[in-house]
């Protein structure tokens, strides 16, 4: 098995590999085609007076993050922004910091990416209950976007919707009254009453152990942290058959 993706380079050659290897391969060089087309597209849709956006990429509620060394912060990367993860993760030494509450309010995101819809029932209304939180820029101008976990953490195809949803939050001349969504998830469209979790931790990211686990969280949200963190940073081989033929 290849190593995961950490950008678009690698993903593209990935998808042409898997295509050879299940006798998809003209459908998969279409699908990069249609990838690359599409995203450069995407990334001139924003005017450079937006491309210095600081960003903060969710993976749970407990404030684990993507660096602009993973596959998603590649993303990010395209469009300028800056993530506010980079910091921490060099100091860590991972690609998969986990931040403090006091460290993201401190960084102010100008733009907040939550990737633990699904899986953990995140949504603005939660974010804006957490402590302190209510004061971070992208909070404060509704620039929270809602993404579907899995897509968020994966680099097929799909990938490109993702990227049209940063886009169209990053262009918006007056930023919307309600947060984005995009494949809202069943519980943000219920207002997701999961309660925020409140951040005990004094010490910033850049001085703690990336796999310390903060105190008094469950057996079973530990094993969703772990399940999700590993999906993010494994190689996807599971690409569907029709997403071989369809255009983003």
């Amino acid at each position: 098995m290849e190593p995961a993706a950490t950008n678009l380079k690698q993903a593209y050659r990935e998808i042409i590999g898997l295509g050879r290897l299940t006798g998809h391969s003209p459908g998969a060089k279409a699908v990069v085609r249609s990838m690359r087309s599409h995203l450069a597209a995407i990334v001139r849709s924003v005017p450079k007076t937006r491309r210095h956006l600081s960003v903060y990429h969710e993976l749970d509620p407990t404030y684990y993050s993507a660096t602009s060394k993973t596959f998603i912060g590649s993303i990010y990367r395209l469009f300028g922004f800056r993530d506010i993860a980079d910091a921490a993760g060099a100091s860590a030494g991972t690609a998969y910091p986990q931040l403090s509450g006091e460290y993201i309010i401190a960084q102010s995101p100008q733009i907040i990416v939550l990737a633990d819809t699904k899986c953990c029932g995140q949504s603005y209304p939660t974010v804006t209950a957490r402590p302190g939180w209510s004061t971070i820029a992208a909070v404060e101008h509704h620039r929270v976007v809602t993404a579907n976990d899995d897509v968020a953490s994966r680099w097929g195809p799909r990938i490109v919707q993702f990227a049209r949803t940063v886009a169209r939050i990053a262009n918006r001349a007056e930023w919307p009254r309600r947060p984005a969504e995009w494949e809202a998830a069943p519980a943000s469209r219920r207002g997701a009453s999961a309660s925020a979790p409140a951040s005990s931790r004094s010490r910033s990211s850049s001085r703690r152990s990336p796999s310390a686990s903060p105190s008094g969280r469950s057996t079973s949200a530990l094993a969703r942290s772990s399940a999700r963190r590993s999906r993010t940073s494994r190689s996807c081989t599971s690409i569907s058959r029709s997403e071989w033929s369809t255009t983003p």
